[in-house]
């Protein structure tokens, strides 16, 4: 099975994720998928992030190319926006929901523009976006739309958000339906895929796409 350097598969990414083409990246709390994401959405000019938590240090510690904002209102010529809205009170949701459901409409009008999805499940669960999301993940391609998506399980958002993405970024995900279900959604056989999840050591993840061997890629510090 390849292996790659954190560093050597951003080079490699760069030249192979399309126009269009979805990322996935699954994994559990604290495993790097903010930090990840992050160096992904790096390779784009035109990004749009939608922040839901609370708080979160990875977050914090985006480049100043990120223009932050908390109400949208999109100045388009700014090429990398952070959209961060938390909830105004505990429990009440239907703001951020609202403030959410603005921003990715407007994305999807707009066309031409990796989106950032930082917690996929929070979205489904509290915000109640699920038929949002699962039109994002089958329509978009046609406005030049990429989705990047983090979660934690995939049995806890719609199917689409896996079986859509070109690229999948797995960590150590230990539940083997989980496991199951990716290499179900990317049709690859389930052995290489639970092969390849368990090979990696912390921060390492697996770079799984249909038709192609999973290829495993080791942290490294630069």
């Amino acid at each position: 099975m390849q292996e790659l350097t954190r560093s050597e598969f951003l080079r490699k990414f760069r030249t192979e994720w399309d126009i269009g083409q979805h990322v996935t990246i699954i994994g559990t709390t604290g495993s790097g998928k903010t930090v990840l994401a992050g160096q992904v959405y790096g390779l784009r000019e035109y990004v749009v992030v939608v922040a839901t938590k609370s708080s979160d240090r990875s977050l914090d510690d985006y480049d100043s190319s990120f223009h932050r904002v908390k109400k949208w209102d999109p100045q388009w010529f700014q090429k990398r926006i952070l959209f961060w809205k938390r909830p105004d009170k505990l429990g009440d949701f239907t703001e951020q929901r609202e403030a959410v459901f603005d921003v990715m409409d407007d994305v999807y009008t707009h066309g031409h523009r990796t989106m950032g999805w930082d917690d996929v499940v929070y979205m489904v669960r509290q915000l109640r976006l699920g038929g949002e999301i699962q039109m994002m993940c089958t329509q978009s391609r046609s406005q030049d739309i990429s989705l990047v998506a983090n979660l934690q399980r995939p049995a806890w958002v719609p199917l689409e958000v896996c079986n859509q993405a070109t690229h999948l970024l797995m960590f150590g995900v230990k539940d083997k339906d989980d496991v199951d279900r990716i290499a179900e959604a990317q049709g690859i056989q389930k052995d290489e895929v639970r092969s390849a999840v368990g090979a990696l050591n912390k921060y390492d993840f697996a770079w799984i796409r249909t038709g192609v061997e999973p290829v495993i890629v080791r942290n490294d510090k630069e």
